[in-house]
């Protein structure tokens, strides 16, 4: 009978010491500060583009139609410039997306892009095309070009160097076709080809890295017909010619606007046709043109 009570006794006293220690971890427990949730940041996928890109078309793309779309990102809102030596614009819409048909010539197309904004000095890019209808048996896949001077010549191969001086070797074969527009449009052979030219190798790399020319076209090496481009505020505006200060140099630029001049507002969402009379003092513009003698003649004047 003793050692039932105390077994009894032992097994009470077990169970009080657990039932305390249970007790004890549970206020422990909440008395613990919990860590907080960790916050995830919210991403978004609508990110504000601030710089100028050509989405479409590559650069040294070799193109069949001589009118091509140019697509890209700019900072939204911007006014967008193509020029040649033609001035072609648009503006870029709510998500910074744009594009414009720039008609090409034959042969090597030298291409500036130019986004204007807020900011003092306009974004730029450059992009050289190449248009020819003489593109025969290639394949499905995009060409493009290499273009460079002719430093040798083989049975096989032609070896030019570009405008980096970097050595490049071109593969040609029996489909090859040749062409040139130095003079005039023309067909000419392989035997045609000399030292010096300088070519424009239309084609693609196939496995290895090797060039596959598909055509050559022999050009002539020219510096870029780019026209050059102002912004700044407007100081005097008495007549067709007046005085325009430039925003990131702070130089007064005089601006001879007599000529065949096209003028727009960019102030709304798409650029709108005005007259230039329609500007004042004080307003911010963008004028292209040609450089004479210090004074810009001006093709094309933007109201920004």
């Amino acid at each position: 009978m003793r050692k039932e009570q105390l077994f009894a006794i032992f097994l009470g006293s077990v169970i009080g010491i657990v039932t305390a220690f249970v007790l004890w971890r549970s206020t422990r427990a909440r008395q613990t500060p919990q860590p907080a949730p960790t916050q995830v940041e919210e991403k978004t996928t609508n990110q504000v583009v601030s710089d100028l890109s050509i989405v479409s078309p590559q650069n040294f793309a070799v193109l069949t139609e001589d009118v091509v779309a140019i697509s890209g990102l700019a900072t939204p809102g911007s006014t967008i410039i193509v020029t040649d030596g033609k001035v072609y614009t648009t503006k870029a819409n709510a998500s910074g997306e744009f594009s414009l048909n720039f008609e090409l010539a034959s042969g090597i197309n030298q291409l500036k892009v130019l986004s204007f904004s807020q900011e003092p000095a306009p974004k730029s890019q450059e992009l050289t095309l190449i248009f020819t209808t003489k593109i025969e048996n290639a394949s499905s896949q995009a060409l493009t070009a290499l273009v460079g001077a002719v430093t040798d010549i083989a049975e096989d191969t032609i070896q030019i160097r570009g405008d980096s001086g970097e050595i490049k070797q071109i593969s040609i074969s029996e489909e090859t076709s040749y062409g040139s527009v130095v003079d005039d449009a023309r067909e000419i052979s392989f035997s045609d080809l000399a030292i010096g030219d300088f070519v424009a190798n239309l084609g693609h790399t196939k496995e290895g890295k090797v060039f596959e020319a598909f055509r050559v076209l022999v050009t002539t090496q020219t510096d870029p017909v780019y026209l050059e481009s102002k912004t700044g505020i407007i100081k005097t505006l008495n007549s067709k010619e007046f005085l325009v200060t430039e925003s990131d140099s702070n130089e007064e630029i005089s601006i001879d606007a007599r000529g065949k001049v096209e003028v727009y507002s960019a102030r709304e969402e798409e650029l709108k046709t005005i007259k230039l009379l329609t500007a004042q003092e004080g307003d911010r513009i963008v004028v292209v043109g040609e450089l004479d003698e210090g004074e810009l003649i001006a093709s094309t004047i933007i109201l920004l």
